[in-house]
């Protein structure tokens, strides 16, 4: 079973996002040098998956 954390943030680690000052802020803007391929790789999955549903014979029948 899951419990409450008292410590959320091991402060002698390194801040693992270097961009969470900026954060919705207005200076929240790209930068050339971040890796997206995970959200590339995320995106070819989305759009295998509705490729798969979209070519099946009979549609999908999640709302019955």
């Amino acid at each position: 079973m899951f419990e409450n954390g008292t410590q959320l943030v091991d402060p002698s680690r390194p801040n693992k996002y270097p961009y969470s000052e900026v954060y919705h802020k207005p200076t929240d803007e790209y930068h050339p040098d971040w890796d997206l391929t995970g959200t590339l790789a995320n995106v070819n999955l989305l759009i295998s998956l509705a490729l798969s549903v979209a070519n099946t014979p009979t549609p999908p029948a999640w709302l019955k």
